[in-house]
Order: C-alpha cells, then sequence, then structure tokens
C-alpha cells in the first residue's frame, strides 16, 4: 500500500464516548439505549503522546478528531494533545467534527487558542432551534450556539456540515444565512447514510418505547439497503443487541460469503483508488487499533464476533492477530510496515486463498449479481 515515510494523514478517534444519541448511530439503539455491546474508551494525553511522538507529527501534514461511534469533545485531555501537537509541529493541519453540543463556552474559546494556525471545527448541525434535535438528540440548541459563537470569536474557524432529511430540508436556505451571520466559512449541505430499505428509521426512547421515524429527503437520497429485518421487535437488553446483529450476519454477510465462495480464480473483486493509498492515511481507533481506514475500525468493539467484521477479524487472526495492529503496543511505523502490505498482497488474491473480505465488502469493483454492502 505505503510506507510510514509516505504518511500524510492520520485519522484518530480519542473518544468512542458521546452526549448525543443519534438514531443512525452503532453506539446507540435507534436512537434510544446505549448499545452495551460498546466499551467506552477515551485516549489518555500520555497515550496520545507515546503515539503521536514527535516522529510521527513532524511526518504528517494532517490529522482530524473524527468518531466512528464518539464524539472527540468527550476526551477530557482534547485541548493539552492540541496543545502539545501545535508545539511539536506548528504547521500542522487539525480538524474535527463534532456535534458541538459538548462542552461549554470557556472551554470552546480555549480550544481556539490552542490550535495550529491551519484547523478547522466541523460543527454537524442538521437543521435549526425546532429541528437539529431531531436527529442529533440529547442536543441542546442554546448550548451548542453558544458554544459555536465562544469558539468563532476566539478566532476559531469553523464549517456546519448539515444533514438533510425530509423534516428539515426545507430550512436549507434559513441555515446558510445564519451560517453567514456567525461566521461559519463553509455551509455543507450532505445526504445521510444508514437509512433502511424503506427510506425511513424509527426511533425509540431510552425505554425502548418507538416514539417516531426519521425520512429522507427527496432531494438528498442514498441508495437504499436491502430488507433485513428491522421489524423485529425493540427493546433495551443485551441479548437484543446480539440478536440484532446476529440477524444482521446471518440474513445479509453469510449469503455474501456464500456468493463469495463460488467465485472462479479469474472473479477478483479487484481494489482500485483505495481511500487509504490515494490520500496516505490511516485511521486509529479508540482502542488504539491501526487500519487503513475507519471502516476497518470496527473490530476492536466488544461486538465484533457479532457483526459483519467477523470475517475480517478472522483475516486478521489469521494473517497478522489484533494484538499486533494496535499503536499501544508497537509503533505506528513497525505495524504499518508488517500488516498493510498483507491487505495489498490479499487483492490479487481469491477468496478461497485470502483475499481480505472487508476490502471487497467496501471497495470491490466487480461486484457479483446477489451481493450486498451493508
Amino acid at each position: 500500500m505505503f510506507k510510514f515515510d509516505q504518511l500524510q494523514t492520520i485519522h484518530l478517534e480519542i473518544s468512542n464516548n458521546c452526549q448525543a444519541s443519534c438514531p443512525m448511530c452503532s453506539r446507540n439503539i435507534n436512537g434510544g439505549q446505549d448499545n452495551p455491546l460498546i466499551k467506552i474508551s477515551d485516549w489518555t494525553l500520555d497515550e496520545f503522546k507515546e503515539i503521536m511522538n514527535p516522529k510521527v507529527l513532524n511526518q504528517i501534514t494532517t490529522f482530524y478528531f473524527c468518531g466512528t461511534f464518539g464524539d472527540p469533545m468527550m476526551n477530557k485531555d482534547v485541548i493539552e494533545m492540541c496543545r502539545y501537537a501545535k508545539e511539536t509541529n506548528p504547521n500542522l493541519y487539525v480538524h474535527f467534527h463534532t456535534n458541538g453540543g459538548a462542552r461549554k463556552e470557556d472551554w470552546w474559546k480555549e480550544l481556539a487558542t490552542v490550535l495550529p494556525e491551519n484547523h478547522r471545527v466541523i460543527f454537524a448541525i442538521d437543521g435549526l432551534e425546532d429541528t437539529n434535535h431531531i436527529y442529533r438528540r440529547n442536543v441542546n440548541w442554546t448550548n451548542l450556539m453558544n458554544n459555536v459563537q465562544a469558539y468563532i470569536s476566539a478566532g476559531g474557524k469553523a464549517q456546519w456540515d448539515y444533514l438533510v432529511f425530509a423534516h428539515n430540508e426545507h430550512q436549507l436556505e434559513e441555515a446558510k444565512t445564519l451560517a453567514g451571520k456567525l461566521k461559519f466559512l463553509r455551509f455543507n449541505p450532505a445526504k445521510p447514510h444508514g437509512f433502511r430499505h424503506n427510506g425511513k428509521i424509527r426511533i425509540v426512547n431510552r425505554t425502548g418505547k418507538f416514539i417516531g421515524t426519521i425520512s429522507q429527503s427527496e432531494n438528498f437520497k442514498v441508495n437504499l439497503p436491502p430488507i433485513r429485518g428491522d421489524d423485529i421487535t425493540y427493546d433495551i437488553s443485551e441479548q437484543y443487541c446480539r440478536d440484532y446483529f446476529a440477524l444482521i450476519r446471518d440474513k445479509v454477510y453469510n449469503k455474501n460469503i456464500e456468493i463469495f465462495n463460488k467465485f472462479s480464480e479469474s472473479d477478483h473483486l479487484k481494489i482500485k483508488n483505495c481511500t487509504s493509498v490515494v490520500h496516505k492515511e490511516i485511521y486509529l481507533d479508540a482502542q488504539g487499533g491501526i487500519h487503513p481506514c475507519c471502516w476497518m475500525g470496527h473490530i476492536s468493539q466488544d461486538d465484533l464476533e457479532l457483526s459483519e467484521l467477523v470475517y475480517h477479524k478472522k483475516w486478521i487472526d489469521d494473517t497478522i492477530g489484533l494484538e499486533n495492529i494496535n499503536a499501544l503496543n508497537k509503533p505506528i511505523k513497525d505495524i504499518m510496515e508488517s500488516y498493510f502490505h498483507l491487505i495489498e498482497e490479499s487483492w490479487s488474491k481469491t477468496f478461497a486463498t485470502g483475499r481480505n473480505p472487508y476490502c471487497a465488502f467496501k471497495c470491490g469493483l466487480e461486484r457479483p449479481a446477489g451481493m450486498t454492502r451493508h
């Protein structure tokens, strides 16, 4: 793929904790109860300094805090991490993805002062006062606006990302106008991913009670996945979570593996324009695991034996071992040099001889009939 001395960007999840409960997020059950299969993890400042040591920080040009499960602002040491990074390499470009609802004004003002000159905080704000909370559940609008204004007034550079749903698409122009008044540098409407086969997402409260649905916008649609058992009963037990993930695996991914196993030697699902290779980027998860991209980062979670990543986990176990791709055990450079070439070499193999299944799931170009993506 590429070597450490070519590395340019690092994507970090320094916390998989979050104060919000967005219904499409894997860390909760449709906006309600937290997923009990996910163990909350936060990097410490010492771990950050060990992993993102001066050799690493002076090699890269960019790193960004963005969670697959959590919000980086939930990590208590994030300001000191930024201060250290700026002191080590003031030329770094650092950016965040956040819902903006955590912390208070003084904290956000301080964050703006410790970031390097090249920085940006991307606020995920999906509507206005009467709509943002519908998807960004548990984000208080007043607190969010106070935080935004405190950060920008202290010199912070900000971008507004706006997921467009049926319930907020009528507010796009009004939100864009507000973004200008607040001095956001950019307003970015985007298509939300994660809808079910019917273009809707059920919302439940923390007791598991159904309270409504979120629907796709007519003008910001994405391709929908196949039916996969969304009508099963909702409750808040750990057994429900296990049943749910097992359902996904059994109904969708086992079917894909059956198709994989029928491939001929010429059916390679070739990988082209791998994001990690193109951008010279790696992903580090909240447990310290190193991966080419965030799609693979879920394997460090407690639910890995129940999700689609069971196949990727098996591939890891057969080739290198999960403990050998963790930055808390080995330097980034050593892991990249012992691990990444195994992934690239697998692309030219068939599944019977060792192709990495998750690369094919997400980025394979030649997809046979009947195969589905999650």
